[in-house]
């Protein structure tokens, strides 16, 4: 079965949606964004991401979701419900979901853990040669990028030409599912990695 990774940069106000082929193709490129408020506002997040990834639902999907930035001054809550909910909702569909952390995604795209978005995206178009007008869909791309190479070196498949740091971050999630995977990320590394 086909291996897809769906790469999720979710926010309250837009949200990436990134799902890339086992030839790191992008078969779906999206930025869902809302207007609504409160409760309303997390729904049509949750059935916005459904349609997107239901008619892949027959091949082999693993989400990569980037986890919550804890230094974040604004709107911690609201992200808090948010991430709540997708994470519900992934647990309920029987998918296969990876929590991984800002600071790993910029680690793997650009060599160091405090990027900026500007930075993110001149990483992804010097290594990739891909372009993006969204900082969401960016993050969202270089995340399912990690995630496609998270599920072959799981299969025992070539990975490509990965610099160190990106086989390190690939490794670091690979050696500790606990943390990472179906997870919540809220409790704390007891190992350090070099970020």
């Amino acid at each position: 079965m086909e291996p897809i990774s769906v790469g999720c940069d979710f926010g309250l106000v837009k949200s990436g949606i990134v799902l890339t082929n086992q030839n790191f193709g992008i078969e779906s490129q999206n930025l869902i964004r809302v207007k609504s408020k409160g409760a309303a506002r997390l729904h049509d997040i949750e059935r916005a991401f459904d349609a997107i990834v239901s008619p892949y639902r027959p091949l082999d999907i693993e989400v990569f979701v980037e986890g919550y930035a804890y230094g974040a001054k604004y709107q911690r809550e609201s992200l808090a419900e948010l991430g709540g909910v997708m994470r519900r909702y992934l647990y309920l569909s029987g998918l296969n979901f990876w929590i991984i952390p800002p600071t790993s995604l910029k680690f793997f795209v650009t060599g160091t853990g405090k990027a900026s978005k500007n930075y993110m995206k001149k990483c992804t178009k010097d290594q990739w040669e891909q372009i993006f007008k969204s900082d969401d869909v960016c993050d969202a791309y270089g995340m399912s990028r990690l995630g496609m190479c998270v599920m072959k070196t799981l299969r025992g498949e070539p990975c490509g030409d990965l610099q160190p740091h990106q086989k390190d971050t690939v490794r670091e999630i690979i050696l500790n599912p606990d943390y990472y995977r179906n997870s919540s990320t809220a409790k704390k590394r007891k190992t350090k990695t070099r970020r």
